[in-house]
């Protein structure tokens, strides 16, 4: 409940200041909350089945495990790609500052949108395809990935290349992303406080010289 009144509070105060939605930064945060908000309202289906089971029991049918389940996980990509984007952004402009009036138009939101969703879709479909509730038990059901019925150790296999390739991409990538963007970051603005210093320490000798001559 918090963490759906929190999103619903930053995406209702940013769309209704005309001034913090020309900002590229925030439009993107708020796409965050939106995903954010998904997961938050997604989630709902598996903790009223386990508070509701004793034994973690998935009792929706085969269509909702692929649907919720897949939805779960499209948002959290799209999340994840949005924070990407908005490093960028940050990196951007703060390292190339001529260049960041330039991202702030309107096309580059709809642009950025789009690529997000629609790469988290191509990468979320095996979700939709392999999906499906199988019963662990005679009285336990759970909403799993399977991808061999018969050949258990080849649905282990896949299981494991299918997560390498999730992990690579929406963790390892965006991880070393966002440390290379940040560092760069914290070096530019380091110059710039040691210029200003500099700066600052030239104007007092100066004015220092003028005054004593």
């Amino acid at each position: 409940i918090v963490g759906i009144f929190g999103n619903l509070l930053v995406i209702i105060s940013v769309q209704v200041d005309s001034h913090m939605r020309r900002s590229l930064t925030n439009r993107l945060i708020v796409h965050v909350a939106c995903c954010d908000l998904i997961i938050l309202l997604f989630n709902i289906p598996d903790i009223i089945q386990f508070v509701s089971s004793t034994n973690g029991n998935w009792i929706l049918n085969e269509l909702s495990c692929k649907l919720i389940r897949s939805i779960l996980v499209l948002a959290q990509y799209a999340s994840v790609l949005t924070m990407c984007a908005v490093t960028i952004e940050r990196f951007i402009g703060i390292v190339y500052p001529l260049r960041s009036k330039f991202l702030n138009e309107k096309k580059h939101v709809t642009r950025i949108t789009f690529f997000v969703w629609f790469f988290s879709l191509i990468c979320v479909s095996p979700n939709l395809i392999y999906l499906h509730v199988i019963s662990i038990s005679s009285s336990r059901r759970s909403c799993l990935l399977q991808y061999e019925k018969e050949n258990i150790l080849k649905n282990k296999i896949n299981y494991i290349i299918h997560k390498s390739i999730e992990s690579t991409i929406f963790y390892f990538i965006p991880l070393l992303l966002q440390l290379y963007c940040y560092i760069r970051i914290a070096k530019k603005l380091s110059n710039v406080d040691h210029t200003l210093h500099h700066s600052f320490n030239l104007t007092k000798k100066t004015e220092y010289s003028s005054k004593t001559g």
